[in-house]
C-alpha cells in the first residue's frame, strides 16, 4: 500500500477514535488540564462580581466544582485529588457551607496520610 493511501486511512481512524471516546463518556483531557480549567473557572468566579450570590459567579463556581469532582474521580488518591479537594473547599467556603469545607479539608489530610 502506498504512503499516500495510508494518510486518509490514519485520519479516519483517529477521527473515529476521538469521536468514540467523546460519545462513550471517556475523557481524553489530561487530569492536570482539567484541574487547571477548574482553577481558571474559580478565578473567573472570583472576578465576576462583587455580589456573593450573583448568577454569573455561581455559574463559574458550579463549573469549577464539576471539573474538580471529575479530577477526584480519576485520581482519587493522588496529588491532583488533593488540589481538587482544596479547590472544592474554597468554593464551599465562599458559599458558607462549613460542613463541606471541613469534609474536603479532611480528605486532603486523609490522602496525605495514606
Amino acid at each position: 500500500m502506498k504512503r499516500l493511501n495510508l494518510f486518509p486511512l490514519v485520519c479516519a481512524l483517529l477521527t473515529a477514535m476521538l469521536l468514540g471516546c467523546a460519545q462513550g463518556g471517556i475523557s481524553i483531557t489530561p487530569i492536570g488540564a482539567k484541574l487547571q480549567n477548574a482553577e481558571d473557572a474559580f478565578d473567573e468566579a472570583e472576578a465576576a462580581a462583587v455580589y456573593p450570590y450573583d448568577g454569573e459567579k455561581q455559574k463559574h463556581y458550579a463549573k469549577a466544582l464539576a471539573l474538580c469532582l471529575e479530577v477526584i474521580e480519576q485520581d482519587a488518591k493522588g496529588k491532583y485529588a488533593q488540589r481538587a479537594h482544596y479547590q472544592i473547599a474554597e468554593i464551599y467556603k465562599r458559599q458558607h457551607n462549613w460542613d463541606k469545607v471541613t469534609q474536603h479539608y479532611q480528605a486532603i489530610v486523609d490522602i496525605a496520610t495514606t
